[in-house]
C-alpha cells in the first residue's frame, strides 16, 4: 500500500538505502553527543569515583543490551521497517529529550542520598539514577541497528548479502559516533554549553528519525514474509562467543585509553580523541569486513591474527608518547602541535584495538541472520552487549587493580581466542586452537604489561598501583625524597613540597582560629591535611580523596604528618570532592573551615571543582557566620587567562574574597582565594594572631617551620580583595558546569612560564592590606609593603633572566634584594645570576 504522504522534494533525490545509512550516519553522531554529555552531566551528580564511573557505562551497554532483546518486537509494531527505524529514532530523540529534562532540573533531589564515595547506599543511589537518566534512552538506542538492516534489507530487494548490509550498516553509524565524540567535544561545546550540545544530538535523532519515516510512509517499505525477522534461533555456542567478543572489545578498550591517560595530558582533548579513535577502528574493521565476503569462512583467522597490527602499534607507540609530547609541551610548541600528536598516538594505540571484536562482532552477526539482516543484528547486539556490560565491572574494578594492565590484555586474548572456538564449527576448532597460540596474541598482552609505566629521570619507583581511576606511583630521589603522583604526569605532593604544602592548611587556619570542625578536599601526600589538623587541635577533620590509593600512599609521606592522620579526631574518606560538597549542602552540614586543596584544572572533569555551581555548594555548608572557604591554586598549571576566570567564578559567589600568595617559589607559585559566609571581607587582627600563636606549642613549631613566623613578610603576600580582584578579572567569563572554561581553553593557553608570568600580573594588582587588618603598627604595615614590593620585583627580575636579559635581571633583583634583604631566595638567585654573568 502506497501512501499519499508529502515527500519534500530534497529528499526525491536520494535514494531509499542512501537516505537509511544518512539517517543512520546521523544517529550514530547523535549517540556519541548524548554519551558524552549525559555522562559529564552524570558525574557532577554520581561522582567521578571509578565505581561510578564504571556503572554509567556498565548502564549504558547493558540498556543497549535490553533495546536488542526486544527490538523484533517492537519492529512489528509497524506496517513496514523503514516506518519502524524512523519511529525508533523519532522516540530516542523524545527519551533525549527526557534525559535532558531530568539531569538540567530533576536530579538536585538525589544529592541528599549520594556522597560521592563508594558506600552500598551511595553506590545504589548513583546506579539508580543513572538507570533513570540513562536506560529509556540506550534502550531505544539498541532497537535501531536491528531496525536499521530490517530497513536496508526491504530496500536492496534482495541484490545485498547479509555480510554487507550489517557491516555496511555498522560502518556507517560508527564513522557518525566519530564525528559527534569529536564534534561534541572540540566544537559544540565550546560554542553551545553542555545543554546546547545535548539538544544538538536530541536534534539530530528527530531530523534522522523525521526523515526516513517520511520517505517510509511514501514508499511504504515492507517487511515481505520471505525474508521476514523470524525466531530466536542460533547455533549452539553463538551466544557464548557474541558474549566473549563484547568483553573483549571492552576490555581492550578500556587498556588503550589507560595506556592513553598515563602517557599524555589526560585533558578532555585527550578521551575524546582516545574514544573517536577506538570508534574509527570499529568503523575502519566494518569497512574492511565488507570486503572481504569471499573469505568469511575464515573469519576466526582474520578476528585473532589481527591481534598482530595492534601488537606491533602498541610496541613501537609507548616511545613516542613518553617522549614526543613532553617534548613538544617543552618547547611550547602549541596547542594544535601537541593536539596532532596526542590523534596520532590514539590513533596507534586505540584503534588497532577494536579490530579483533568488530570482526567477531559482524562475523556472528552475519552467521546467524544467513538469510536475515535484521535477525543478525538483533542476535550480535544483544549478546554482544551483555559482555560489554559486564567488561567495566570486572576489568576495571576487579582485575586491574588487582592485576594490572597485563592481565586485562590478556584476560582479553584469551576472550578472543574462546569466542572464535564457540563461534565456528566443531569441525574447524582445531585451526582455531592453533591460531589462538600464535604469537601475535602472546605479543599483544606482553607488550601492554611491559608498557614503560617508569619513573621520570633521576627518581627511582618505589610503590605503584593501578586503580580503576588512575595510576597512581610514589617515587624516590637519590636524596631520599619522595613524591606522589597520578597517571605519570600529576605530581600530588611530596617531600620537596612540605613547606608550601604546610602554608596551604596554615594560612587558612589563621582566618578560623576558633574553628571546631574542618573539611579538606583532596589528600594528595597528607601535608595540607595534617597541618591543618596541628593548626587547629580542637576541630574534628575530614578530609575527601577520590582516589583510594592515594590514601594507601599516605604510609610513605608519614614523616611529613606525623601520627596526625591517625588521630580519631582526623578522619580520610573516598570520595568525590564536588559530590561530597553537594551531598553535605543538601544535608545541612557545615564546617567552620573548608580547604579546596590545589586541583589540575585542565585535567579531564577536574575543572569543575572551580565551577561557580561548586563554589556556590561550598558557600552552603559554611557556618554562619564565621565560615571561611580557602581555594588554592596552582598558578604554574594555569594560564594569566584562566586564573581571571578562576577569580571571576570565585567572585560570582563571593565578592569580597580576599587573595594571597603562598610564599616565595617562583617555580610553583600557589594562590590562596578566601571567601566567607558572611559574605563580608576578611579581617586580621595582628595581635589577636600572636596571641593565637603563642597558645600552642605545637601550633607554634609547625608555624615557625612553615616561614609564618614574620608576620610582615605574611602580609606582604596580600594580594588583593574584593574590588581590586574585580578589576583584575576583568571582563573574564566564568567557568561553570554549562560552559567548562577550564577544561577546553586549559589545554590551549597552557605555557611553560605561566607561573612566573602569573606572578608578574599579580604584582601589578597586590594592594596594601592596611584596610585589612587591624591593630598593626604603622612600622609592620610600612615594612610589609616594602617586602611585598620585593617580592614583584623579584618575579620580574627571573622572568628577565628567562628571557636572557641579564642587565634587567641583575638590576631588578638588586633593587628586590634592597626592599627585602631578609629573604634568601633573593640572595641565592642574584648570587646564581651574577656566577653566570662572570662565566658568560
Amino acid at each position: 500500500m502506497v501512501s499519499n504522504f508529502a515527500m519534500p522534494g530534497h529528499l526525491l533525490h536520494i535514494s531509499s538505502a542512501k537516505l537509511i545509512l544518512v539517517a543512520y550516519l546521523a544517529s550514530g553522531a547523535a549517540g556519541l553527543i548524548y554519551e558524552v554529555m549525559a555522562t559529564r552531566a552524570l558525574g557532577a551528580v554520581v561522582g567521578g569515583t571509578a565505581l561510578a564511573g564504571q556503572l554509567v557505562f556498565s548502564v549504558f551497554f547493558g540498556g543497549l543490551t535490553a533495546g536488542a532483546w526486544a527490538s523484533r518486537r517492537l519492529i512489528r509494531l509497524f506496517p513496514g521497517a523503514g516506518i519502524a527505524f524512523g519511529a525508533i529514532e523519532i522516540a530516542l530523540a523524545g527519551a533525549e529529550l527526557l534525559s535532558f529534562w531530568l539531569c538540567r532540573s530533576a536530579l538536585d533531589g538525589f544529592a541528599k542520598y549520594i556522597d560521592g564515595g563508594t558506600g552500598a547506599s551511595s553506590s545504589a543511589f548513583a546506579l539508580l539514577v543513572t538507570c533513570i537518566v540513562c536506560l529509556p534512552v540506550t534502550f531505544l538506542m539498541g532497537a535501531t541497528f536491528p531496525a536499521v538492516a530490517a530497513a536496508l534489507q526491504s530496500v536492496d530487494k534482495g541484490l545485498e548479502s547479509t555480510q554487507t548490509i550489517l557491516s555496511r550498516a555498522y560502518a556507517v553509524n560508527t564513522a557518525g559516533a566519530v564525528l559527534g565524540a569529536l564534534a561534541s567535544t572540540w566544537l559544540l561545546l565550546r560554542t553551545l554549553g553542555t545543554w546546547g550540545t545535548w539538544l544538538c544530538g536530541v536534534a539530530l535523532s528527530a531530523l534522522a528519525g523525521t526523515a526516513v519515516l517520511i520517505r517510509s510512509k511514501a514508499e511504504a517499505f515492507p517487511i515481505t514474509e520471505a525474508r521476514s525477522l523470524g525466531a530466536d534461533r542460533q547455533p549452539k555456542g553463538m551466544a557464548l562467543a557474541a558474549i566473549l567478543a563484547g568483553f573483549a572489545g571492552i576490555s581492550l578498550e578500556i587498556v588503550a585509553i589507560r595506556i592513553l591517560a598515563v602517557s599524555l595530558t589526560d585533558t578532555i582533548y585527550t578521551f575524546s580523541l582516545a574514544v573517536a579513535a577506538f570508534i574509527l577502528g570499529v568503523a575502519a574493521a566494518s569497512s574492511i569486513w565488507q570486503r572481504l565476503s569471499s573469505k568469511s569462512d575464515q573469519w576466526y583467522r582474520l578476528s585473532l591474527l589481527s591481534a598482530a597490527p595492534a601488537a606491533a602499534c602498541w610496541l613501537l607507540t609507548p616511545r613516542l608518547m613518553t617522549l614526543v609530547p613532553r617534548t613538544l609541551l617543552a618547547h611550547d610548541s602549541g596547542f594544535l602541535a601537541a593536539a596532532a600528536v596526542e590523534a596520532l598516538c590514539a590513533l596507534l594505540v586505540a584503534a588497532p584495538a577494536a579490530f579483533p571484536s568488530t570482526f567477531v562482532f559482524l562475523a556472528l552477526a552475519a552467521q546467524v541472520g544467513e538469510q536475515n539482516p535484521s535477525r543478525g543484528a538483533r542476535f550480535a547486539a544483544l549478546w554482544n552487549g551483555v559482555g560489554c556490560a559486564a567488561a567495566p565491572l570486572l576489568c576495571a574494578l576487579l582485575v586491574l587493580p588487582k592485576f594490572g594492565l597485563f592481565a586485562v590484555c590478556a584476560l582479553s586474548v584469551l576472550a578472543l581466542g574462546l569466542a572464535a572456538f564457540f563461534g565456528v564449527a566443531s569441525s574447524d576448532r582445531k585451526k582455531v586452537v592453533w591460531v589462538l597460540m600464535a604469537a601475535p596474541a602472546f605479543g599483544l598482552a606482553l607488550v601492554v604489561g611491559l608498557h614503560p609505566l617508569h619513573a621520570t629521570p633521576g627518581w627511582h619507583l618505589i610503590w605503584k598501583r593501578q586503580g580503576g581511576g588512575a595510576l597512581v606511583t610514589v617515587e624516590e630521589s637519590s636524596q631520599g625524597h619522595r613524591r606522589l603522583r597520578t597517571n605519570n604526569t600529576f605530581s600530588e605532593g611530596g617531600d620537596k613540597g612540605q613547606f608550601a604544602q604546610q602554608r596551604q592548611g596554615l594560612l587558612p587556619a589563621m582566618f578560623a582560629q576558633q574553628a571546631k570542625s574542618a573539611l579538606v578536599l583532596g589528600v594528595g601526600s597528607g601535608s595540607t591535611l595534617a597541618a591543618v589538623a596541628r593548626a587547629l587541635p580542637q576541630a574534628q577533620v575530614h578530609a575527601v580523596e577520590l582516589l583510594p590509593e592515594v590514601v594507601q600512599a599516605l604510609p610513605f609521606f608519614r614523616a611529613q604528618h606525623d601520627a596526625l592522620l591517625d588521630s580519631a579526631r582526623v578522619t580520610v574518606q573516598v570520595a568525590d570532592a564536588r559530590t561530597y560538597v553537594a551531598h553535605a549542602a543538601a544535608t545541612k552540614k557545615r564546617f567552620d573551615l573548608v580547604v579546596g586543596d590545589l586541583f589540575h584544572a585542565s585535567q579531564a572533569g577536574v575543572g569543575a571543582l572551580y565551577a561557580v555551581e561548586h563554589f556556590a555548594n561550598v558557600a552552603r555548608i559554611l557556618s554562619r557566620p564565621s565560615g571561611v572557604y580557602a581555594q588554592w591554586v596552582p598558578l604554574h598549571e594555569v594560564s594569566p587567562i584562566e586564573v581571571k576566570v578562576i577569580v571571576k567564578s570565585f567572585l560570582r559567589v563571593f565578592p569580597n574574597a580576599t587573595a594571597f600568595l603562598g610564599g616565595w617559589g617562583l617555580s610553583t607559585p600557589l594562590l590562596c582565594l578566601l571567601g566567607t559566609a558572611s559574605g563580608e571581607p576578611l579581617r586580621l587582627d595582628i595581635q589577636q594572631l600572636k596571641l593565637w600563636l603563642q597558645a600552642d606549642v605545637t601550633r607554634g613549631r609547625a608555624v615557625l617551620a612553615s616561614g609564618f613566623g614574620d608576620v610582615a613578610e605574611n602580609l606582604a603576600f596580600f594580594v588583593g580583595q574584593g574590588r581590586a580582584l574585580a578589576r583584575f578579572a576583568g571582563s573574564s567569563k566564568e567557568n561553570t558546569d554549562v560552559y567548562p572554561r577550564l577544561e577546553l581553553d586549559g589545554p590551549i593557553h597552557r605555557q611553560s612560564e605561566s607561573g612566573l608570568a602569573n606572578l608578574v600580573e599579580l604584582s601589578k594588582l597586590r594592594t596594601s592590606p592596611r584596610f585589612m587588618v587591624q591593630n598593626a603598627p604603622a612600622a609592620l604595615l610600612d615594612q610589609s609593603d616594602r617586602i611585598a614590593e620585593g617580592l614583584g620585583r623579584f618575579a620580574v627580575g627571573i622572568a628577565a633572566w628567562n628571557e636572557g636579559r641579564l642587565d634587567a635581571a641583575d638590576s631588578a633583583l638588586a633593587d628586590a634584594l634592597a626592599h627585602a634583604p631578609g629573604a634568601a631566595a633573593i640572595s641565592q638567585s642574584l648570587i646564581e645570576l651574577r656566577r653566570a654573568r662572570a662565566l658568560r
